[in-house]
């Protein structure tokens, strides 16, 4: 371990802006932030800020259900403002394995396809059955292909609200009072 010698520490005195909310020239009370009305600043479907952003509030109120790990952030629509608690855990890799899973089902359901089809071939007593299971096999390819677009566009969609979180996570803080 280092020892520090105490004649080459010093303090040194640093300007610094602090950012608070005010109502009205009086700085904004936690009981009054409290009172703000909670509304999602993202639209999920779109990805789309539905207004614009302050700042972010270092606090969180109980009915903030992300409160370790979110920012809280207060924004504007209109003359009205906003509160939004936003969870920050990033669920991209979760995403994308899903999306693995999938193209893993196809690729077995495809396999399957090829083998039923080569039952079919045979003829055997096991004829029908075989057509039966072949119809539903490639009725679950279809459910499984449309399924995996799907969740490649909410993947996309994903990704643009992850951007949008960092970009709000770098708001500058501001202060209310306690």
């Amino acid at each position: 371990m280092a020892v520090i010698d105490i004649s080459q520490v010093k303090i040194n005195t640093v300007a610094m802006e602090i950012k608070t909310l005010s109502l009205n020239k009086k700085q904004m009370t936690l009981s009054f932030f409290k009172q703000i009305t909670p509304m999602e600043l993202i639209d999920y479907k779109s990805s789309k800020l539905n207004g614009i952003p302050w700042g972010r509030v270092n606090y969180f109120i109980r009915s903030d259900h992300h409160a370790g790990n979110a920012i809280n952030i207060i924004w504007q629509k209109g003359n009205e403002i906003f509160r939004n608690c936003i969870e920050l855990h990033d669920y991209t890799n979760s995403r994308e394995r899903d999306l693995v899973n999938l193209v893993n089902r196809m690729a077995s359901l495809r396999k399957k396809t090829m083998d039923l089809q080569q039952e079919i071939n045979k003829k055997d007593c096991m004829f029908h059955w075989n057509i039966k299971r072949l119809e539903e096999t490639q009725k679950e390819i279809v459910d499984c292909e449309k399924e995996y677009q799907e969740e490649t566009v909410q993947l996309e969609l994903y990704k643009k609200y992850r951007k949008l979180v960092v970009t709000l996570q770098e708001l500058p803080q501001l202060f209310i009072a306690v």
